[in-house]
């Protein structure tokens, strides 16, 4: 398991995730399909934890916290934030609770990240930069507080 974190203004913001190894094979497109969801890491899905309101990419987001998903394509994912909590993977995802389903493109990477890794970039007042890279793939969103 790990943690992203940061600090927007007085909104406290987390992500916790299992970090899957690339291990020589090839992910997007074989280990985790495309157009298929994936729980945006392994074990547990994904979960993002918010004190404030966010705005992440150009969608509002409530304060409280939600599962993470994304469906790979090649070129492009789409994120998807869901209200249902506590879940294995993604075998039990239900389309209807999902909040948000935010289109992002892809940056193939000269750095090969073995491990999945999430972060944020160091935040600018009530605004920041969150990466999501594994293999040679890398999405970055820009987040910041809606209030």
């Amino acid at each position: 398991m790990a943690v992203a974190r940061t600090t927007l203004d007085d909104t406290y913001v987390k992500i916790v995730y299992g970090t899957p190894l690339k291990r020589g094979r090839v992910v997007f497109g074989a280990l985790e399909p495309f157009g298929q969801v994936w729980r945006l890491g392994a074990n547990e899905a994904t979960e993002i934890t918010s004190t404030g309101p966010l705005r992440i990419a150009d969608v509002d987001i409530a304060p409280g916290t939600y599962s993470v998903f994304a469906i790979p394509e090649p070129n492009r994912w789409q994120l998807i934030i869901n209200r249902g909590l506590g879940q294995w993977g993604a075998y039990d995802y239900d389309e209807t609770l999902d909040v948000a389903r935010i289109p992002l493109s892809t940056t193939r990477t000269e750095k090969i990240y073995e491990a999945l890794t999430i972060w944020f970039d160091e935040p600018l007042q009530r605004q920041t930069v969150l990466h999501i890279a594994w293999d040679d793939t890398e999405v970055t969103i820009p987040v910041s507080t809606s209030n």
